[in-house]
């Protein structure tokens, strides 16, 4: 980064957004405090010519700063308009950023809502770096953990697993798992995929699977999805049957 403030005295005037990308990545893999500044002003000129060129790259280059200075607003707010407004390349390169900052980052309610947003992308690296971050994330709210477990709807082994670590540290007992299912009719979201995963996940003996059965036969499920976790969970019983005991 030697003379860094000069080579950014030549690219602010410039509108040739290789040269910008080569400046901001060359930030980023020598990130340095004093590279804030420089970055701040391709952040307040995003009507610039090159801006739209430029724009993962300086997202990059924001996410690898934040890991050794915190962040101001003015970050996250970008980090969070630009996310509505971009492609799904940008999307996933501002949850990297997210990911990256975390350990700095004051945790808003929008940028929380974000993450659970990011949970519904099609696009699976998008997917993947939003379940990583809520890895790290205490008391996630229950609209998170809604779209958390329809991700389990269709998922694969790799997000299965980091769904199952999220699920486990979030809720901890059958009555929790109740309460989520119940919220906003998320159990009408699940398919059998999905109901048969928390089953594997929350259920380990017959006692703990009558107690569910008990819930859902007196809850206010409509009827043909309270059918269809009451099949699944007399499907589960017979494996639990047949499953040898250690």
């Amino acid at each position: 980064m030697e003379n860094l403030e000069k080579k950014f005295e030549k690219i602010k005037i410039s509108d040739k957004s290789d040269e910008i990308n080569d400046f901001l990545i060359e930030i980023g893999k020598n990130a340095r405090i004093e590279a804030v500044e420089y970055l701040n002003y391709f952040i307040k000129n995003k009507t610039s010519e090159a801006y739209n060129h430029i724009k993962i790259n300086l997202i990059y280059a924001l996410g690898e700063v934040g890991k050794i200075v915190k962040l101001d607003n003015i970050h996250f707010e970008f980090l969070i308009s630009e996310y509505y407004r971009s492609d799904r390349w940008v999307r996933n390169e501002i949850i990297l950023a997210f990911n990256k900052i975390y350990i700095k980052l004051k945790l808003s309610e929008q940028i929380i809502e974000l993450i659970g947003r990011a949970l519904n992308e099609e696009y699976k690296p998008i997917k993947l770096n939003a379940l990583k971050f809520l890895l790290h994330v205490n008391n996630i709210p229950k609209f998170t953990l809604k779209n958390l477990i329809q991700v389990l709807n269709k998922s694969n082994s790799e997000i299965e697993e980091l769904c199952i670590s999220i699920l486990q540290k979030s809720i901890k007992d059958l009555n929790e798992l109740f309460d989520l299912l119940d919220f906003s009719e998320t159990y009408k979201n699940l398919n059998k995929r999905a109901i048969r995963s928390l089953l594997l996940i929350y259920i380990d003996s017959i006692e703990r699977l009558g107690t569910l059965r008990e819930f859902i036969k007196k809850s206010n499920f409509e009827s043909e999805s309270k059918e269809k976790f009451l099949n699944e969970i007399n499907s589960y019983e017979h494996f639990l049957l047949k499953k040898p005991l250690l």
